[in-house]
């Protein structure tokens, strides 16, 4: 019998501890940077209550939040959303949207393709 083929190029995986990556502050809470790639980035969200991130948009980019802890509200294209723990919401390529924490908040963002995180990033683990 023939051997099986085996590939030649090993896969290795990225992996990393939010708790190792240092949050740097930013006007409405912190953010870290903690892997990026070309067709994704993951970033970690710390929001104070009552902080208000402005309305803007990432054309080209979607933007998934998974709301770890905390409560506050999002509004995209004009429909507000009540945020809390465990809430998972996909922002479109393009689309206005706006936050406010009602308490504190802490959040895991991720951007496909990767790019709008450059404005927080810092010791990102790259590939």
């Amino acid at each position: 019998p023939q051997a099986p083929v085996r590939p030649t190029n090993k896969v290795v995986p990225t992996m990393v501890s939010a708790a190792s990556v240092p949050l740097r502050p930013t006007p409405v809470g912190a953010a870290a940077v903690l892997l990026v790639t070309p067709e994704v980035s993951v970033n970690r969200l710390v929001l104070r209550a009552g902080a208000d991130v402005p309305a803007h948009d990432h054309p080209g980019v979607s933007e998934y939040l998974y709301i770890v802890s905390g409560n506050g509200a999002l509004t995209v294209d004009g429909q507000t959303l009540e945020l809390g723990p465990t809430h998972v919401v996909q922002i479109p390529p393009g689309t206005m949207h706006q936050a406010k924490a009602v308490t504190d908040m802490v959040a895991l963002q991720f951007y496909t393709p990767s790019g709008p995180e450059a404005r927080y990033q810092a010791n990102a683990a790259t590939r």
